[in-house]
C-alpha cells in the first residue's frame, strides 16, 4: 500500500505519507483505518510530497470531500482536530483543495479543519500551534 501511517508522539500528529499515483480504494483504506484507531492523535498530516491525486476523478475527490460525514452516520466517532493537505505540485495543490472545498459545502456540521499546504513546515507550524478562540484558555 502506497500509504504509509505513523503516529509523531512529540507533535502528537498522525502522519499519512504517501507514495505514488493514489487510487480512490486505497485513501478510503486508510481513513477508515484512522477513524477505527482510538489512540491515533487527532491532527493529521496527508504527506503528498511524493504522491500524486491525478488518477482520481471529480466524483472520487467529491467523495473523499464528504466521506467523513458517512463515517459518522455509521455510528463511528469522527474525530475533531486538524487535516492537513500536504501537496507541493501545482495539479496536486488544486486536487486537495477540490476536497476541502467539497468537506466544506457538503459536510460542514463536521467539526475539524482541513488547510492544503505546498511545504512541509507551513503544515506542521499549522498543526502544531495552539488553537485560539473561545474554548482555548488565555
Amino acid at each position: 500500500m502506497p500509504i504509509h501511517t505513523t503516529i509523531d508522539k512529540e507533535r502528537n500528529i498522525t502522519v499519512h505519507t504517501a507514495m505514488g499515483n493514489l487510487t480512490y480504494e486505497e485513501l478510503v483504506q486508510t481513513l477508515e483505518l484512522f477513524y477505527r484507531n482510538t489512540e491515533a492523535p487527532e491532527n493529521v498530516l496527508w504527506d503528498g510530497r511524493q504522491a500524486s491525486l491525478v488518477n482520481l476523478t471529480a466524483a472520487q475527490l467529491k467523495q473523499l470531500g464528504t466521506y467523513t460525514k458517512k463515517i459518522q452516520q455509521e455510528g463511528l466517532a469522527v474525530k475533531g482536530g486538524r487535516r492537513a493537505l500536504l501537496a507541493p505540485a501545482a495539479v496536486d495543490y488544486g486536487l486537495a483543495r477540490m476536497i476541502g472545498s467539497f468537506k466544506d459545502l457538503l459536510a460542514e456540521d463536521i467539526k475539524f479543519e482541513v488547510r492544503i499546504f505546498r511545504t512541509y513546515q507551513e503544515a506542521i507550524d499549522w498543526l502544531t500551534k495552539p488553537v485560539e478562540g473561545p474554548s482555548a484558555s488565555p
